[in-house]
């Protein structure tokens, strides 16, 4: 039966490509349908904004979902495939959604996702009891469930996340640029955790508090390449281009996606400057950024 669905997916998807779609649809299992942007996509539900907002929508009551773009469908039903135990057809899929966009991050992990999975695999199986003890060993940090992240409760001196500078309460909101909203915490470590130097790549998100005498030197910073480009922060969040910030506690590939708690998804340019400067005290940026590393030893896992 699963079978069969997939098949009939990849069908459309190649119907598709020869029909503009003009914006995502999710088809739920009652009949009806929802049309708009998904945004984003957690281990058991999307969040699509649609002309009346943004609405959260459960994996478990979808029928299908189909996207405007075609990588997207590709990339989904990599997944789909994949947790089907079709890796091979998968993994095409993947390698599809990248040939038609270069660029495309979400695929892209998902690749990096499967060979360590298969790393993984050849390895010895961690008891649950054990999992905190490899990820200290492997990474170099402890972990703690709160609300619907992971957050990091220790930084070991010396360690990897050490030296890739992670910091005591950095979220960790995504791993191969899958994300880890509301997933337990075991589940977190187990995509953390791996082999002696095999990589791992995740982002994490911290509050930066950006003092009142400085926000001038960083607006001339961070705007000077943007000035007259229209800055596309549908997906992205307010991206960073300047890579001579990190005296203000930011690196060149960072994303603003809040500033003092206000999202700047839907944030026109002028609106992000016009916000900064009109707060006369600090100023709270929330950012992420992409941590890559090698995994420390545990012979556990060898």
């Amino acid at each position: 039966m699963k079978t069969n669905k997939i098949f009939k997916f990849t069908i459309l998807i190649l119907f598709l490509t020869a029909v503009w779609a003009s914006a995502d649809t999710i088809y739920l299992k009652d009949g009806s349908d929802i049309k708009g942007v998904i945004v984003e996509e957690h281990i058991d539900r999307f969040l699509i904004n649609t002309v009346e907002g943004e609405k959260e929508i459960y994996k478990n009551d979808i029928e299908e979902v189909f996207f405007d773009q075609l990588e997207q469908n590709y990339y989904y039903l990599g997944n789909r495939l994949l947790k089907n135990g079709f890796t091979l057809q998968a993994k095409n899929s993947f390698y599809k959604a990248i040939f038609i966009k270069p660029d495309y991050n979400e695929a892209i992990g998902a690749i990096g996702r499967m060979r360590d999975d298969y790393i993984k695999t050849k390895r010895n199986w961690v008891p649950p009891a054990e999992l905190p003890q490899v990820l200290q060993s492997c990474i170099g940090i402890n972990i703690e469930k709160e609300d619907d992240y992971c957050y990091v409760t220790i930084v070991f001196p010396n360690s990897e996340a050490s030296k890739a500078r992670i910091l005591k309460n950095d979220k960790i909101i995504s791993v191969w640029d899958k994300s880890t909203k509301y997933m337990e915490k075991d589940e977190v470590i187990k995509s953390l955790i791996g082999p002696y130097l095999s990589p791992i790549e995740f982002k994490v998100k911290r509050i930066v508090m950006l003092p009142q005498i400085k926000k001038e030197n960083i607006l001339q910073k961070i705007f000077k390449k943007y000035r007259d480009i229209p800055i596309d922060v549908l997906f992205e969040g307010f991206f960073i281009g300047n890579k001579n910030v990190k005296n203000f506690g930011l690196e060149g590939a960072d994303e603003i996606i809040s500033i003092n708690g206000k999202s700047t998804r839907y944030m026109p340019h002028k609106n992000v400057l016009s916000l900064i400067n009109k707060n006369k005290n600090q100023v709270s940026l929330e950012i992420t950024r992409k941590i890559r590393l090698k995994r420390g030893l545990d012979k556990s896992l060898q």
